[in-house]
């Protein structure tokens, strides 16, 4: 959060564009009305949600207003869950580096079976590496998502 904040202090606009769910289709579908019963000068052009679900509700409510994804509005969600490209539009979504965490929290946990505690150090001391993920673009996102992709931060 503190650091969408400061994304959006340094591109100039307040935090009232955060909007919380609680990480459900429904709970991005309330979020989303919350946004779009905005005056239009003060909505959004576009949405990251949290989560593919949320970022599904999230179409929903779009749809219902009568309003085009992503004509009106882009919209992204997190996970790349299976889902997300049979929703209509196919959603953009950042797909996390699963197989790579995996791995590496595997090997922590190996580490901290045996008597190497491995690169990280102690057994108590955390481990932060640093693995990008990717984002898929889909139908959703429109032309809003041509940048780099930022890195994941994974704490084991």
């Amino acid at each position: 959060m503190q650091g969408w904040r400061e994304a959006l202090r340094d591109a100039g606009r307040t935090s009232d564009l955060l909007v919380y769910g609680d990480f459900s289709v429904n709970g991005g579908y309330l979020a989303m009305l919350s946004l779009l019963k905005r005056d239009a000068a003060n909505r959004p052009s576009a949405v990251f949600a949290c989560n593919d679900l949320m970022a599904i509700g999230a179409l929903r409510a779009v749809h219902e207003q009568n309003l085009r994804v992503p004509e009106d509005i882009a919209v992204v969600g997190y996970d790349d869950i299976e889902l997300a490209s049979y929703t209509q539009p196919p959603l953009a979504s950042i797909a996390q580096p699963v197989v790579p965490m995996a791995a590496q929290t595997l090997a922590r946990l190996l580490a901290q079976m045996s008597a190497d505690r491995g690169a990280c150090g102690s057994a108590h001391d955390p481990c932060i590496q640093l693995l990008a993920p990717s984002l898929v673009t889909r139908e959703s996102s429109g032309k809003a998502l041509s940048r780099a992709t930022p890195q994941t931060v994974f704490e084991t």
